[in-house]
């Protein structure tokens, strides 16, 4: 049988409709603090990698795109969307998101074509993107150098050609100007802001002139090499901060601090205390509740099995697997998706005695779950996914253990066995208290538990 698989792609939710999660009432919270903050500020989404952060800002972003169309709303508030991790290479990342402001105003020039003049807002961008690009990507620095002997010097090179740079007047005065482009580039974009606010205000009716905000969403800058992460933090809180914009970025606070300790060493600068000086306030992702879990799990199987019959058939296999992760609180919603394709991986190679005839769409053979404990064929697979270096040597351990003793797993034993505590090395194990709850059925000719590891084996190394 083929269960003619679709597997989970790893999107972000993008409207509240598909949020089986419970992100709303957080959603709500951001939002409202957002409409009623003084500018300028800077918010904070922390959490691990594959938490939600980007969901929860396409959230925001598409609240406040529905809200555009509300007469009565308090805010006309303009959501801008930019995905740092995108222009990683890029020396000057600022460049970039003000091309993502400009793109924002122009998707608005399509919807109000015949209000807007969008002449002081172009002439507002060109002057701030030449600001940026001469004051941020060394353009000046190089310029005032390549003076001295007509080669252009990087910011880098400072401090082994500071003698030659100071002995030249013309070379200060050209860094003195390089300075005031960086003085400048504050000024240049707030003006860009005022140009884009002019432009709302004309063209939409009866909105006061206070009544703009423009929120700025980053995404993925922790994904940047920590150099360039760093760079654009302190861009933002130097150069972009300005009236009448709101900034949120998504972070995983502790891969930010990592770059903190790997730019300036092992000196007394704390990662919390810098992140504190450039995030005005910080939302912490929550996590999903033990409910919201079973749903997400189980509801995901309209898309993973599009065949109605199927579906019937396999939905005690989906609530198990829905009750395991809320059990051993799984709650990374990436990481359960990847779970949830190995599963139907694991369904499609060892239920496939399972036919399906034709005529009577009726199932015969044999079945999983009349052999195999699913819950624990579940946890077998977060195990083996996410710490595999334990997995295998989980089955080293089980090769070594009596088949009279294979109906359950005893953690200390195997703990002895690998010759370390899984918490001191895994410290979010502490959270999942059952995932190690390992057993089989209890009748002899059941399966053990390593044959249930060598089957999970089989799906995770595709052997």
């Amino acid at each position: 049988m083929s269960l003619h698989m679709r597997f989970l792609p790893d999107e972000p939710i993008t409207h509240l409709d598909a949020d089986l999660l419970g992100y709303s009432e957080f959603v709500t919270d951001i939002e409202t603090a957002i409409r009623y903050t003084q500018t300028p500020f800077v918010y904070g989404v922390l959490g691990d990698w594959g938490t939600g952060k980007t969901s929860i800002l396409r959230l925001l972003e598409a609240r406040f795109t529905a809200d555009q169309s509300d007469d009565d709303r308090p805010l006309y508030v303009v959501p801008i969307w930019f995905n740092a991790w995108e222009y990683e290479t890029e020396t000057n990342l600022i460049y970039p998101l003000l091309h993502a402001v400009k793109r924002s105003f122009a998707d608005f020039e399509k919807q109000h074509k015949s209000r807007i003049d969008a002449t002081k807002f172009l002439e507002a961008f060109r002057d701030v993107a030449a600001t940026s690009a001469f004051a941020l990507g060394d353009i000046g620095f190089r310029a005032a150098t390549k003076l001295l002997t007509g080669d252009a010097y990087k910011l880098g090179d400072l401090k082994t050609i500071y003698d030659d740079i100071w002995k030249r007047q013309e070379v200060t005065d050209a860094l003195e100007g390089w300075t005031n482009q960086l003085e400048k580039l504050k000024d240049a974009f707030a003006t860009l802001l005022t140009a884009y606010k002019t432009a709302i205000i004309g063209a939409v009716s009866g909105l006061p002139s206070d009544a703009v905000r423009f929120v700025i969403l980053i995404d993925d800058l922790d994904r940047c090499l920590p150099d360039t992460t760093i760079r654009m933090l302190e861009s933002i809180k130097n150069y972009l901060t300005v009236p009448d914009a709101v900034f949120v970025l998504a972070l995983n606070a502790r891969v930010v601090y990592q770059g903190i300790r790997h730019k300036y060493g092992q000196s007394e600068v704390s990662g919390r205390e810098y992140l504190e000086k450039i995030l005005n306030y910080t939302f912490y992702v929550p996590e999903p509740d033990a409910e919201h879990l079973v749903a997400f799990a189980v509801q995901r199987m309209d898309t993973l099995l599009p065949d109605e019959v199927i579906r019937t058939v396999y939905k005690g296999y989906f609530d198990d697997f829905g009750h395991a992760m809320r059990d051993c609180n799984f709650n990374n919603p990436r990481k359960i998706k990847r779970v949830l394709n190995r599963y139907l991986m694991l369904l499609n190679k060892y239920d496939g005695l399972a036919e399906r005839n034709r005529r009577t769409a009726e199932f015969t053979g044999k079945r999983l779950n009349e052999y195999y404990f699913l819950p624990t064929l579940v946890r077998l697979l977060m195990i083996a996914e996410y710490f595999p270096d334990e997995f295998m040597l989980m089955m080293d351990h089980l090769d070594n253990v009596s088949s009279d003793k294979l109906r359950s797993f005893e953690l200390d034993p195997f703990q002895n066995h690998i010759g370390y505590r899984l918490i001191d090395r895994h410290p979010q194990l502490g959270r999942m208290h059952d995932l190690f709850n390992l057993r089989a059925h209890s009748h002899k000719d059941a399966p053990n538990l390593r044959i249930h590891a060598r089957i999970v084996f089989g799906v995770t190394r595709l052997l």
